[in-house]
């Protein structure tokens, strides 16, 4: 028996809660996002907000062997949890006005329902641990990464620009490791687009510090974990210009 809510159990409570300025009246828009709102795939890992299990922990298998992780996962399993965040984007860290790219790459979302929202407030109690990825007074969401390599615990002065976005306008393709997908760059995402963020929930230790800037570190008494969203891809659904020209078809039918 699954033990996930259906999609049609939500589709009640979705009609109510969608933005309505940014789908308006576009009745597949309406389809397409309820099926990414309500996806679940457990062989994948890959759980909408709302598709969320409730047990989860900070330990994978390995070989056969459980060993304890960094990295969110259900238990018994060697798939980090990936949650998609599907909401509108409110602010993006890709690049400085002089068009460099920043050391932490980060985008805030707003997820398209207050139920999404709870859902990762619930999370976020679930981990008992402070974060500065939830905003309460906004509803905003907020994931991130660093873009650039660490070796031997000190991270490298080069950066490159986070390249993981894609164009999902047409065709979204969630079993194929995006392969077949438009690439897209990140300066093409814009405020107000309607993004898929994917993510895995990862945990850090704030009490870790490094000794005299060089590699290694120490820690200062018992550790004192924090979580943040690990930014992995970044697709593209739709733009606050989309004029559909077909109201009654989901683009999207057979890619989930």
């Amino acid at each position: 028996m699954d033990p996930y809510p259906t999609v049609a159990s939500w589709q009640k409570m979705l009609d109510k809660t969608f933005l309505p300025l940014i789908l308006g009246s576009a009745k597949w828009q309406h389809q397409c996002l309820t099926k990414f709102l309500t996806y679940a795939n457990k062989d994948e890992q890959y759980y909408a907000l709302l598709r969320i299990p409730p047990c989860l922990v900070w330990e994978k298998k390995v070989d056969g062997l459980i060993t304890v992780c960094n990295t969110l996962h259900t238990p018994l399993s060697s798939k980090p949890v990936m949650v998609w965040i599907i909401g509108q984007v409110t602010k993006r860290w890709f690049f400085d006005k002089n068009s460099n790219t920043y050391n932490q790459a980060a985008i805030h979302v707003r997820p398209l329902t207050a139920s999404s929202f709870a859902a990762a407030r619930l999370l976020t109690k679930h981990l008992g641990a402070p974060t500065g990825t939830l905003d309460d007074a906004s509803g905003e969401l907020r994931a991130s990464c660093f873009c650039s390599h660490q070796v031997c615990g000190v991270r490298a002065s080069e950066t490159a620009a986070f390249d993981d976005v894609y164009d999902a306008q047409v065709e979204f393709k969630s079993k194929t490791g995006r392969n077949g997908m438009t690439p897209l760059d990140a300066a093409d995402i814009q405020d107000n687009d309607i993004v898929l963020v994917e993510a895995t929930v990862i945990r850090y230790d704030k009490s870790y510090s490094k000794k005299d800037g060089k590699s290694g570190g120490k820690k200062s008494g018992s550790p004192d974990w924090a979580f943040l969203f690990q930014l992995h891809h970044i697709s593209l659904l739709f733009t606050p210009s989309d004029k559909p020209d077909i109201e009654d078809e989901c683009g999207f039918s057979g890619c989930l």
